[in-house]
């Protein structure tokens, strides 16, 4: 017996994927820092000292103030100068 066949198979595959992804993080994050900080100092002046202290201020429109100084100390000096400039138009 023999059999002449003719065979044709056609499928056509129609997909749709729909998802929906929740994501969730849940991060803690912890660091301890402990900082230590020691500052000595230790002065001991036994020869010559200058100090000098300025403050200076202008307020207002057409102000000027001008400090000019200058310090020395040596072993065998201890100079300051100050010249002030104050001035209002």
């Amino acid at each position: 017996m023999s059999y002449d066949v003719d065979f044709e198979f056609e499928k056509e595959i129609d997909i749709e994927v729909e998802a929906e992804v929740e994501l969730e993080w849940d991060i803690e994050f912890k660091k301890d820092v402990d900082v230590d900080i020691k500052v000595e100092s230790d002065v001991d002046i036994k020869d010559n000292l200058t100090q000098v202290n300025v403050d200076a201020e202008a307020y207002g429109e057409n102000t000027l103030v001008e400090i000019d100084m200058a310090v020395l100390t040596t072993d065998y000096l201890s100079h300051a100068s100050v010249s002030v400039i104050s001035a209002v138009d």
